[in-house]
């Protein structure tokens, strides 16, 4: 009895009659070749029946990738339930491999890999921003200084003094804002912003 496929032609024949046998994979499987009283890779196959005979099928998994999204078919048609002629089942932008691989379902377009911007805690002002992004998407930071502070730069995986600054999240990234007292004295009475 085969696994993972089956075969047709068995019965009972005449003295001598030809039994045309076919071994057809199950979906993710390939036919590799005979067993029993039958060898070879030939398929359907014809055997001459002079003695009763026992014929199984090997089936073995189906490693091809017609899609290249990194999946095999046997991957794709028997453990995830993909097109393996897809490389994107669902159409969210994010082959099944990489899904896989991300642990987000390949199936639903409203699961896709993510990444996660950690705000870290400031001191003198506070930064938005922070959460969970589709990967390879923008999020916006902005630093607000408190009252008397001003903004002085970004920390972590962000770098620079533009503010709002856009960060790729193509990795999670953890991030902060340093913030200086504001030594300015817009209105000349010899006391800073900070001061004031």
């Amino acid at each position: 009895i085969p696994v993972n496929g089956s075969i047709t032609g068995a019965g009972t024949y005449p003295l001598g009659a030809a039994a045309i046998l076919e071994a057809i994979p199950a979906p993710g499987y390939l036919f590799s070749g005979w067993s029993g009283d039958a060898a070879g890779d030939n398929n359907p196959l014809t055997l001459a029946m002079f003695e009763n005979q026992s014929v199984g099928a090997i089936f073995g998994q189906d490693q091809r990738d017609p899609d290249q999204d990194g999946l095999s078919n046997y991957l794709e048609i028997v453990l995830h339930g993909t097109d393996p002629d897809n490389a994107d089942s669902d159409g969210d932008g994010f082959n099944d491999g990489l899904e896989v691989a991300e642990n987000s379902d390949p199936n639903d377009p409203g699961s896709y890999p993510t990444r996660t911007l950690t705000i870290s805690n400031t001191v003198n002002g506070t930064i938005s921003g922070g959460g969970t992004y589709r990967l390879g998407t923008a999020a916006t930071l902005e630093a607000t200084p408190a009252l008397g502070y001003q903004f002085t730069g970004w920390g972590g995986d962000a770098s620079g003094t533009e503010n709002p600054l856009a960060l790729v999240m193509d990795g999670d990234r953890p991030v902060g804002a340093a913030f200086a007292r504001d030594q300015l004295d817009p209105d000349g009475d010899g006391l800073t912003n900070y001061e004031e």
